[in-house]
């Protein structure tokens, strides 16, 4: 009985990846749906934004550590592995969810990931054709914000939720239109000597980008400028509690 539901499990997650690769317009019309609420409205929920963002990527994080390992070769591996890596995920968000500390240095970890992973793709486009450069710029990014946020807690978070945001709006796009390949698609691509054929399409992408960001900040700024996220009842509470 094991055996068939971590096959059944298997071949589910395998379907989900096939409809996700042959109708990519799904996702993207989810991105695109959702960008605009954590870019324009981000600030206000930081604290849902960063607890399901570290669900989400806790998971996902672990999977592809345990499938890198080959421990999810076998019936065994998979179902001790997604056990595993749900309870790290649920984990993970339970901290965020609890420690606002934590939930600002998830959002700035994963702003500044973000805006890493953009400077390489610039960086791409003009001929940097380098796997290790791309994950140096995306570590090095990704800590930087999460460690601003133990200086600017709210600037970084306010800066950080409009930019995640604006940067899934942007990626809704691309899953629609293409022009700009998923950062797995460009190691893939690097890995195999094609050229990843970043051409006026991205350059598109990246203004808009950019202009989103900086639209949602500064409705951000206007909008929930008196906000001030020590006051949010749910994180008071649960810091008296502490």
């Amino acid at each position: 009985m094991i055996a068939h539901d971590a096959g059944c499990a298997l071949m589910a997650s395998q379907g989900f990846a096939t409809f996700i690769n042959d109708y990519p317009w799904v996702l993207g019309i989810v991105f695109i749906l959702g960008g605009p609420l954590v870019a324009l409205y981000g600030k206000v929920f930081a604290r849902i934004v960063a607890t399901t963002i570290m669900c989400v990527f806790g998971t996902l994080f672990m999977i592809i550590l345990f499938t890198s390992f080959g421990w999810m070769e076998n019936t065994c591996g998979i179902v001790l592995s997604t056990i595993f890596a749900i309870a790290t995920g649920l984990g993970t968000g339970f901290l965020c969810w609890h420690y606002k500390k934590v939930s600002y240095a998830v959002l700035g970890l994963v702003g500044g990931y973000f805006v890493g992973s953009v400077v390489y793709s610039i960086c791409l486009a003009i001929g940097w054709t380098s796997i290790w450069g791309m994950l140096v710029l995306s570590i090095l990014f990704a800590l930087a914000g999460a460690a601003a946020t133990f200086q600017w807690p709210n600037f970084v978070v306010h800066i950080c939720t409009s930019g995640i945001g604006s940067y899934v709006f942007m990626r809704g796009w691309t899953y629609i239109f293409g022009g700009y390949p998923s950062e797995s698609t460009i190691i893939e691509d690097i890995q195999n000597g094609v050229d990843p054929n970043l051409n006026y399409a991205f350059w598109i992408y990246i203004a808009f980008f950019g202009l989103c960001w900086a639209g949602s900040w500064y409705f951000q700024h206007k909008k929930h400028a008196e906000h001030v996220d020590d006051t949010d009842d749910n994180w008071q509470r649960v810091k008296n509690d502490q």
